[in-house]
């Protein structure tokens, strides 16, 4: 399939720009946000409002309807931690609220180095608990070091939420496991491989993290029986 004939010509205005890894802060922000116009024009939607949470924190909602159910997207833009802001993602925004028919709140999270860690994993917390607050479903979600905030939080909230609940240290690590993105399924032979624990202790262990809603048997049984995180621990 040839390529559109606009993105075919852009490497070669490429060819004598300067390297990312020469460009100080300042050229590296300001590079992000002329990607941005590869975009095109910003598609339209129902309405875009500018938020300041808690006082400092700078944020924009994308409506693309009136509904006030519709799912709420917190959004946290890429850019290495240095550089990315409501105008370099404000395509991107747009188009999700689209296509997904949700509201998305961008969050201008602060930026290193002027703003150390945690300060980004702490702004987009604050606009996590902004975004529960508005009595509709939440999501994270994010590109490149954005989705590294997305992901951090959603382990953060999973662990808040069964923070009441006594775990032995092969449970601990089998559930961060599972919360990193567990390949196939979780089955009683792959927690006692992983564990290094007999077939016995690992059965123990899965049946007290299903006592405790914590584990959901997945619906084919027998020899096959797997298990997956429970929805309403997450």
């Amino acid at each position: 399939m040839p390529l559109d004939p606009e993105i075919a010509a852009y490497p070669e205005t490429q060819k004598y720009q300067p390297p990312r890894s020469a460009l100080d802060i300042a050229a590296t922000r300001e590079r992000l946000r002329q990607f941005a116009a590869l975009a095109g024009p910003p598609a339209a939607v129902h309405r875009v409002e500018d938020l300041v949470l808690a006082g400092y924190l700078r944020a924009r909602q994308y409506w693309p309807t009136t509904g006030p159910s519709l799912l709420l997207v917190a959004y946290f833009h890429g850019g290495r931690f240095i550089s990315g802001d409501l105008d370099s993602h404000d395509a991107i925004c747009r188009t999700l609220a689209l296509a997904a028919n949700c509201r998305v709140i961008a969050i201008d999270y602060r930026l290193a180095p002027e703003h150390r860690f945690p300060a980004a994993a702490e702004d987009a917390a604050l606009a996590v608990q902004w975004a529960l607050g508005q009595g509709t479903a939440v999501a994270v979600a994010g590109d490149s070091a954005g989705a590294n905030l997305a992901a951090v939080l959603g382990k953060a909230r999973f662990w808040d939420s069964i923070a009441g609940i006594p775990l032995n240290q092969r449970q601990r690590f089998m559930i961060n496991r599972m919360l990193d993105g567990f390949r196939g399924k979780l089955t009683t032979v792959k927690w006692a491989k992983l564990t290094k624990c007999s077939h016995d202790t690992a059965q123990r262990d899965i049946k007290d993290l299903v006592a405790r809603g914590v584990l959901v048997r997945n619906p084919a049984g027998g020899r096959s029986t797997s298990y997956s995180l429970a929805p309403d621990a997450h």
